[in-house]
């Protein structure tokens, strides 16, 4: 689709990411990028609908911000840490939680910073499936889901997608 002599940059990825056959049974490629995630639907080798999400990976820098750390702090527990579905351990009564010294000397929980990513990251998430689920198109993409972008990084993002986008079984990660 051309606009103006200018390629749509999100329907050139999906082009790129998905097979041929993805694009002929349906497929959804989630882009999740630093400022924004990207919705694209393909079925029957058309792209149905391109949806733009103004929350991203900032959003949740941002966020682990709030703790009092500087931003390139906050990128390295993104990094160090981050889950996309945590699995809480239960911990003994005489063991303390793990935590995280930063660069100030203070301690942080781990648990903490997992916490803030893991909610974040839901929000993107519940917002990309409630505007896929309110297609037509919901239940039907039997290519599957892709996962792309910066955001893709995260620990078990597979999982997570596939969990709050029900309208497929598949979801793959594609960097």
């Amino acid at each position: 689709m051309e606009i103006a002599d200018y390629r749509i940059a999100a329907f050139e990825l999906a082009n790129n990411l998905m097979t041929d056959s993805e694009k002929r049974l349906g497929c959804a490629m989630v882009d999740l990028g630093a400022g924004t995630t990207t919705l694209v639907v393909v079925t029957d080798n058309i792209v149905r609908q391109i949806v733009t999400i103004p929350l991203g990976i900032n959003c949740i820098r941002q966020d682990l911000c709030s703790l009092q750390i500087e931003e390139s702090e906050a990128e390295q527990l993104l990094k160090t840490y981050g889950e996309a579905v945590i699995d809480d351990k239960i911990l003994g009564e005489d063991e303390p939680d793990p935590t995280h010294t930063i660069s100030d000397g203070r301690e942080i929980e781990i648990a903490t910073i997992q916490h803030i990513i893991e909610a974040r990251l839901h929000e993107i998430l519940i917002n990309v499936a409630h505007q896929l689920n309110n297609t037509e198109y919901a239940g039907k993409l039997l290519g599957g889901i892709i996962l792309t972008g910066g955001g893709t990084q995260i620990k078990d993002i597979e999982k997570a997608g596939g969990s709050f986008c029900a309208t497929s079984s598949k979801c793959r990660r594609s960097n």
